[in-house]
């Protein structure tokens, strides 16, 4: 058996009905899959955040703990 590739996402399967505790696990297994993706693509040291404008700037960490900002698009 291999391992599954890192970009797929394996969720729980729909009931037929809506239920609340499904929609509880869904949720935290995206949470899971949110916080592992980001814990590997925070560590080149670059985060990539969103202003309530639609814009997205780029802000990574300099040796001195300054904060730089690129904005990316938007």
């Amino acid at each position: 058996m291999t391992a599954p590739s890192p970009n797929i996402i394996n969720l729980p399967s729909p009931p037929d009905r809506y239920e609340r505790a499904w929609m509880a696990r869904l949720l935290e297994s995206l949470r899971q899959n949110i916080a592992d993706r980001l814990s590997a693509q925070t560590a080149n040291g670059a985060i990539f955040l969103s202003s309530p404008a639609g814009k997205t700037f780029r802000v990574t960490v300099r040796d001195d703990g300054t904060l730089q900002t690129e904005h990316v698009n938007g």
